[in-house]
């Protein structure tokens, strides 16, 4: 039991050290605000029609997605885990829309790039993105062993659709998703600890997973990489010539898609491998199953 809480606390620790690496670097730094404001108007050499169907949608339907995926997650979790798991994972994304608000009213955001336009205004990290995030890992973690694969592979899809609908509307730069990510990664793992400790019901066998297997996580961030640059060369065909870099911007929405695909990768790992270490309790007894 000890080691549930241990692993996912290195994890969220992890988190929150890319929470911190983040702002550090892309915000209170130059170089790091200039690349990261650079990237950010490198969207605008994309479509303008592209961008704004974007927007609406990220308005529109993350918050459908966000609820849906959370109530069906917390019966799951009810159902399976207890009812300490389904609250647990019912605050998941309070917490981290709350987190995520209260570090945007709180960090400074000086203006280092004088002459330029870039808002002054602190918006890291992205509440879309966190809250999306926490959603798709606390799914992940509810999952009973056996749908963990499936479930793992529509959170990578799902994340990195946002992470990209999000950028080219416009309403974050790339340092604010990323930031988001980790914050995400941090929530995730301390309300998974109520969840990876309360199963319900015989511990199922664990096979070969496609995120334990190397040749399957590359086919996966390959998959997300190319749908990615669909998006992209689709929006710069259409699109014209203005402010920003787009190589620079591409290469930046590229990245943190891959990133929020590694972090799903990394958590499903995390929870698996609690899960398997708490079998051997579950089989001699020295652990309630209920």
């Amino acid at each position: 039991m000890r080691r549930a809480p241990s692993r996912l606390g290195m994890w969220a620790l992890v988190g929150l050290g890319v929470v911190g690496a983040t702002f550090s670097v892309m915000v209170l730094l130059r170089h790091g605000q200039r690349l990261d404001f650079s990237a950010y108007e490198g969207r605008k050499w994309t479509s303008l029609t592209q961008r704004r169907s974007a927007s609406w949608v990220m308005r529109t339907a993350t918050p459908v997605v966000v609820v849906a995926t959370l109530m069906a997650t917390a019966i799951v979790a009810g159902a399976r885990r207890g009812v300490v798991a389904a609250a647990s994972t019912l605050l998941s994304v309070p917490v981290a829309l709350v987190a995520a608000w209260t570090l945007k009213a709180v960090l400074p955001r000086p203006d280092l790039l004088p002459g330029s336009w870039v808002s002054v205004e602190n918006t890291f990290p992205s509440g879309h993105v966190a809250g999306m995030a926490t959603a798709m890992l606390m799914a992940v973690s509810v999952s009973p062993p056996a749908w963990r694969p499936r479930v793992a592979a529509v959170a990578v899809g799902a994340l990195a659709i946002q992470v990209i609908g999000v950028s080219a509307s416009g309403g974050h730069r790339t340092s604010d998703l990323v930031g988001a990510l980790g914050l995400a990664v941090a929530v995730a793992a301390v309300c998974s600890v109520a969840v990876v400790s309360s199963w319900r019901g015989d511990p199922e066998p664990t096979s070969q997973k496609w995120y334990s297997d190397p040749t399957g996580v590359v086919v996966c961030l390959l998959g997300t990489s190319y749908a990615g640059l669909v998006w992209l060369g689709v929006g710069r065909v259409f699109g014209r010539a203005s402010y920003g870099r787009f190589p620079l911007y591409a290469t930046a929405v590229l990245l943190a898609a891959l990133l929020a695909g590694a972090a799903v990768v990394l958590h499903a790992r995390v929870v698996d491998s609690v899960d398997r270490a708490l079998v051997p309790d579950r089989l001699t007894g020295t652990e309630s199953p209920r």
